[in-house]
């Protein structure tokens, strides 16, 4: 009985270990590798190379569940970076926060449509792995005015953006918002959502890059978009400083 005990023991433990690599080996089908390159990025003349890989979350999906980027280089040095999960994942090297180095400027859409999209920003400056700060905004509202129009004081500062409406002059007539004569027949505030999309932009030769943001417009208790405010970011002394900021109509 004793014998008998023993052997099936041994066999149950064999069958756990072919499960678990059989495991392993499906796991590792599902890897994939992205994108890859070559760039000195720490700043010590020395070339790294970089693997951005991703596991997606099952064999029909093209949602990643799992993203990290591996850096090498000649004197097998090491770095890894876990980045959010996601569809489409993007990785670019670009001079964001210092002329001298590159940084690493990440984003993934989080659901299948365009947006929203997540970013992240690090650097490898002396080979430490930094993230840094992006740009950041709240929600900013304001009133709607009389002859299809709207203000909306910028950031609490003293700036104040003036939106103008006539592009959506008929949908507010629609809804009785407005009338004929652009009075205002319902109290409603216009609001600037939070940042939805950010794109690296050229300054000038002598600036170097910065971002682009693009935060949406809408009407309160309404599924109306009005428009787009679009900003354009600096980094100067560790913060994003926000240089210039303009509403475009939808």
């Amino acid at each position: 009985m004793k014998r008998y005990f023993l052997f099936v023991v041994i066999f149950t433990t064999f069958l756990s270990g072919d499960i678990n690599f059989s495991y392993a080996e499906e796991t590792m089908d599902q890897i994939h590798e992205i994108t890859s390159f070559e760039q000195d990025i720490t700043g010590d003349g020395i070339m790294e190379h970089f693997s951005l890989r991703g596991s997606f979350l099952s064999e029909n999906s093209s949602y990643y569940h799992d993203i990290w980027l591996d850096v090498t280089n000649e004197y097998n040095d090491k770095w890894k970076i876990s980045f959010a999960s996601g569809y489409e994942p993007k990785l670019q090297l670009i001079h964001l926060t210092d002329k001298r180095t590159a940084d690493l400027f990440y984003s993934v859409r989080k659901t299948e449509q365009k947006t929203p999209v997540t970013y992240q920003l690090y650097s490898l400056r002396n080979g430490k792995v930094t993230s840094l700060p992006l740009p950041k905004v709240n929600r900013m509202s304001g009133p709607l005015q009389e002859k299809f129009r709207a203000s909306v004081t910028i950031d609490a500062s003293a700036h104040t953006l003036t939106i103008s409406l006539s592009n959506i002059k008929q949908t507010l007539l629609n809804q009785s918002i407005y009338d004929e004569k652009g009075n205002l027949n319902k109290k409603r505030n216009i609001t600037v959502q939070p940042i939805a999309t950010l794109k690296p932009i050229l300054l000038g030769k002598n600036n170097g890059y910065g971002l682009k943001s693009i935060q949406y417009v809408t009407i309160d208790q309404t599924d109306i978009i009005a428009g787009t405010v679009e900003s354009i970011w600096y980094y100067e002394k560790d913060h994003w400083v926000r240089v210039k900021t303009n509403y475009k109509q939808r």
